[in-house]
């Protein structure tokens, strides 16, 4: 499998404080699951406090700063593969345009399904929160993985999308992404496929993604 290297510049989301280490976030707790995440994370000034110096780990992204984030990791290697404009909600000049027609579709969103149908083609829903089904099919398809029949045993894997009639297949996404130990369960060993991806859990993907050689983690 060709793995894709992209070096990684500070996120889209910034703000006027310098990267701080996790050590100098008083809501990131030493011995905190996501600690060294959170550390390494904004040692490499992907991601950074807020104007407060919090880091908000349990904060939800939504999907405009989630795009944000995937155009930064990704967006140089696109050559358009996933390039599409006309979002009705997604005006010209906002902060997250450009992170949003590069790979805004392949972040997908359920459109098609009536229960779920607040996302389509047209409709981004950039302060809608992103779901963790969302992130894992956006990293799937950035990455070029293919649907090669990958297979993991999750709990809750019925309530995975598995096909929303468009290029995604959340269910395989999941598991491509539990098999490469980039994204995985609960300790209860579900996905959570509609809970919101927190700041915490991406710390967590962004370093996943760097030690299996992913991406460089300067």
């Amino acid at each position: 499998m060709k793995k894709l290297v992209c070096l990684i510049a500070c996120l889209g989301i910034i703000s006027s404080v310098p990267a701080a280490n996790a050590l100098y976030f008083p809501d990131v707790k030493a011995g905190s699951w996501y600690y060294d995440a959170v550390q390494r994370a904004s040692d490499g000034g992907i991601l950074i406090g807020d104007e407060k110096g919090n880091f908000s780990p349990d904060k939800a992204l939504t999907r405009a700063e989630s795009a944000m984030i995937l155009y930064r990791l990704f967006g140089k290697k696109l050559e358009y593969a996933f390039y599409a404009e006309g979002w009705q909600d997604v005006p010209f000049g906002s902060w997250y345009y450009d992170a949003v027609v590069n790979v805004g579709i392949a972040m997908g969103g359920n459109y098609s399904q009536p229960a779920q149908a607040q996302y389509d083609y047209t409709w981004f829903s950039p302060t809608a929160p992103a779901n963790r089904e969302d992130f894992a099919v956006a990293l799937f398809n950035l990455m070029g993985l293919e649907q090669n029949g990958w297979k993991y045993h999750f709990n809750d894997i019925d309530s995975i999308t598995w096909d929303d009639g468009t290029i995604n297949n959340y269910r395989q996404a999941a598991c491509a992404m539990a098999n490469l130990g980039i994204m995985v369960g609960d300790n209860n060993n579900n996905f959570n496929p509609q809970k919101s991806i927190t700041r915490a859990e991406v710390a967590k993907i962004v370093c996943n993604l760097a030690d299996g050689g992913y991406i460089i983690l300067r």
